[in-house]
């Protein structure tokens, strides 16, 4: 989350909060199981029909379960979260939400939601090892890979 009202400390939101709300949502709903997509015909009868009791998340869709598409998910899941959920009441002016999906170390998938406009910004990351060096690539949603 980014925006510009801080509280005493300096915080935009106290960690906590995030925890309890968005950790605790991943924790009950992705956190080991399956996650799939409803277009995937297979997973979705396994799990409806065969193993009903196994842990698993159908994802919507148009969603497949990649880590750019969690990202997004996550990220519009947390944008229902801050404007609906009262643990978020007493934080105003969000200017963006940013959501980074990590599927192993330094690779990830990203989707960032801008605030000020009422337009959704995909970004894409890379991280240099070794120095403060980010390409931002706008308009884009695709697979990144953080260089050796």
């Amino acid at each position: 989350l980014s925006g510009t009202n801080t509280d005493s400390v300096g915080r935009l939101l106290d960690f906590s909060v995030i925890k309890k709300t968005i950790g605790k949502w991943i924790d009950d709903n992705w956190d080991h199981g399956f996650i799939y997509s409803q277009d995937d015909d297979l997973s979705k009868q396994i799990f409806t029909e065969l193993c009903p009791l196994l842990k698993h998340f159908m994802l919507p869709s148009g969603y497949k379960s990649t880590t750019e598409h969690l990202a997004k998910f996550l990220c519009f899941l947390v944008l229902d979260m801050v404007t609906t959920k009262p643990e978020f009441s007493n934080v105003a002016n969000f200017k963006s939400i940013e959501v980074n999906f990590y599927e192993s170390d330094g690779n990830y998938g990203s989707y960032c939601i801008n605030l000020d406009s009422t337009t959704v910004k995909k970004t894409n990351k890379k991280i240099k090892k070794g120095n403060n060096l980010w390409m931002k690539i706008k308009n884009k949603l695709f697979w990144k890979n953080q260089e050796k």
